[in-house]
């Protein structure tokens, strides 16, 4: 099994991939990765915090790319499980 089927568990090194795309915690805050942080939206502004780190991981809900989620958890201690949409393993070239 691989990061781009359906029910990979992630850890917080595959989300180097996901450089880029929103973030969605279980208290309803978005953000943001930008590999090894993500950028947590406030009211005020941005805060940075470290992704590598086990409760930052563990609050993450969900993935998107746009309107495609990539990735989700049921409860903070379920598995990070990949949906199989969203990202693609080869990117092709224009002639």
């Amino acid at each position: 099994m691989d990061i781009y089927s359906k029910g990979f568990a992630l850890q917080p090194m595959h989300l180097k991939l996901f450089n880029g795309k929103k973030i969605v915690f279980f208290d309803g805050l978005t953000g943001k990765i930008e590999y090894p942080y993500v950028m947590i939206k406030h009211k005020d502004g941005y805060e940075p915090s470290l992704l590598e780190s086990m409760n930052t991981f563990k609050d993450i809900r969900s993935i998107e790319n746009g309107r495609t989620v990539i990735a989700t958890r049921l409860n903070p201690k379920a598995k990070l499980l990949t949906t199989g949409k969203g990202i693609n393993k080869y990117k092709y070239k224009r002639k």
